[in-house]
């Protein structure tokens, strides 16, 4: 079964807090900036906190509550009527402002790669932008688009494909090698980091296709 399937029943579970922070007066706006501003509070205390496994546990656990305000916000915009373009573009922003504050304590964490988290970071902000030229360009003739943002349109789809194999790569069951046991101090050093990363990921990945 794919994610895209439950996306209607994710959304019906929704709809009953939509509604009445629609009479509330919230509005999609609201909770995008929420949600970003929750995230960047909580990249803060990892990154204070960066030797603190059980402070990490909460980043799948507030992965699942900003998907849900990420779709929430969706279903403001579209069902009443809240659809700006300042939404559109602050959505997206937020979304690589978000992103950004929650990757980043990974690279405070001992045995990980601080360039390889910013690597990380700038590829998904191109990402991320870019799919936000992609979606207006439809809309708008090739030959009145500068080559700047031809490039991004075929940048961000490189990029979205990359990260897609690189799930699909955490995903598929891998044969098992013998190998020496290492050490407690060596497992430590060597997988810490690349547990939470890979849960990182595909926790992006389901938050992305669920509030689409």
């Amino acid at each position: 079964m794919s994610i895209y399937q439950l996306k209607p029943a994710f959304q019906s579970l929704l709809r009953p807090t939509v509604r009445a922070l629609a009479r509330a007066g919230v509005t999609a706006n609201q909770v995008t900036s929420a949600a970003c501003v929750a995230s960047v509070v909580l990249g803060m205390i990892l990154v204070l906190n960066a030797d603190s496994d059980a402070l990490f546990a909460l980043v799948p656990a507030w992965m699942l509550m900003r998907m849900a305000m990420n779709a929430i916000d969706g279903m403001l915009a579209r069902e009443f009527g809240q659809k700006t373009a300042l939404g559109a573009y602050l959505n997206e922003i937020c979304d690589v402002v978000s992103d950004a504050a929650l990757y980043l304590p990974f690279g405070y964490v001992a045995g990980s790669s601080m360039t390889a988290v910013v690597v990380i970071i700038v590829l998904a902000a191109v990402s991320e932008l870019a799919g936000t030229v992609a979606a207006i360009a439809p809309n708008v003739p090739t030959a009145n688009m500068n080559p700047l943002a031809i490039g991004c349109c075929a940048l961000g789809n490189q990029i979205e494909n990359a990260r897609n194999e690189l799930i699909r790569q955490i995903d598929t069951p891998r044969p098992i090698i013998a190998r020496p046991t290492p050490s407690i101090s060596e497992f430590c050093a060597t997988e810490k980091s690349a547990v939470p990363a890979a849960a990182t990921i595909n926790a992006v990945a389901l938050t992305r296709a669920l509030s689409k």
